[in-house]
């Protein structure tokens, strides 16, 4: 496994405060990022990652996300 980052583009998404992102996982298919509606239940697709995220994290307000490495 490496330990460089990669160098992926980000993507300019105003964060919202009090608001919940989520991604999805899936096996063989770029990730997608969401925002999660705690009252409802609803998940709104904001846009594919351009990668598999393993997990996301935010850091002030810049998120970022853990690339899902296959092994060798």
């Amino acid at each position: 496994m490496s330990k460089e980052a990669s160098n992926i583009p980000s993507l300019d998404l105003a964060i919202v405060p009090g608001t919940v992102y989520i991604q999805d996982c899936v096996w063989n298919q770029l990730s997608k990022l969401y925002t999660l509606d705690l009252a409802t239940g609803k998940a709104t697709f904001i846009g594919e990652i351009i990668t598999e995220v393993h997990d996301i994290a935010f850091v002030d307000s810049r998120l970022y996300g853990m690339e899902r490495v296959r092994a060798r």
